[in-house]
């Protein structure tokens, strides 16, 4: 689903300059429900492993929270943002943004787009960059994309190594 929003007091471009509008969507993919199955049946087995093995309760429970921490992404689906300030993505606490003068480098894929900070491909392209998921909304991402940043939309296949 995407969604306009409007243009918040903080997003303010410079005297002179027009302002544009920001994106804002969710990332969901139709089968969400059945990976939450899928993720809470592992986070249970791990808690009743560490419980049994180890015979204590706090080692379970360590068990269970570690399967739901690392699987954040499923239990609560990412949002991004484009707007004029930078780019934006938001998976539960965790956020994380490049503003437009950092970015060197944008390339798109048929499942997103990564916007990087490293002017070359680099292994760092996995920790440094922001990839923003299409969610049935590719055009309208790169058209807003294309709007808002001046350099060159790369397309290739993104495989973060």
């Amino acid at each position: 689903m995407t969604t306009d929003s409007t243009t918040l007091p903080s997003d303010h471009p410079p005297a002179g300059e027009p302002a544009l509008a920001g994106m804002e969507w969710r990332y969901t993919p139709s089968d969400l429900s059945k990976k939450r199955g899928i993720v809470f049946g592992f986070a249970m087995a791990a808690g009743l492993g560490g419980l049994l093995l180890f015979q204590h309760w706090a080692l379970g429970m360590l068990g269970f929270l570690g399967i739901l921490f690392s699987t954040f992404e499923v239990l609560s689906p990412p949002s991004f943002r484009l707007d004029s300030q930078g780019v934006r993505s938001r998976v539960g606490w965790s956020v994380t943004e490049i503003p437009w003068d950092r970015v060197k480098r944008v390339m798109h894929d048929q499942r997103g787009v990564l916007v990087s900070p490293l002017a070359e491909s680099s292994r760092l392209d996995a920790f440094r960059g922001v990839y923003l998921r299409f969610s049935g909304n590719q055009e309208a991402v790169l058209a807003k994309l294309r709007q808002l940043w001046s350099g060159e939309i790369q397309e290739t296949e993104i495989i973060f190594r």
